[in-house]
């Protein structure tokens, strides 16, 4: 993006559905200049290199064997529930539609 237009600052503000005054709008110019070229100092980084740091500790994951234990049944499963359906857990609703 070599300009910042207002013409595109308008684009992006009707893609993103928001509406913008005259200040939000320079405001916003300023602001997406200022990300623009943060991204292009990102961009011109050299890193080529094969020495590069990518965690600053040499922490390891460490993997254990799966084991196959014996499987609960579906009444032991179920008998601390406060209350079931059927071969379910029946619990309270918490998302509103």
């Amino acid at each position: 993006m070599k300009s910042l237009t207002d013409e595109k600052i308008i684009e992006m503000a009707n893609s993103s559905k928001i509406e913008l005054t005259e200040e939000e709008m320079v405001s916003f110019k300023e602001e997406f200049k200022k990300l623009l070229s943060e991204m292009k100092e990102i961009e011109d980084l050299n890193i080529t290199e094969e020495n590069i740091l990518i965690s600053p500790t040499d922490n390891t994951n460490v993997y254990n064997q799966d084991e196959v234990t014996d499987m609960l049944s579906i009444d032991e499963a179920l008998s601390n529930a406060p209350k079931t359906l059927g071969n379910y857990v029946e619990v309270v609703r918490v998302i509103n539609d």
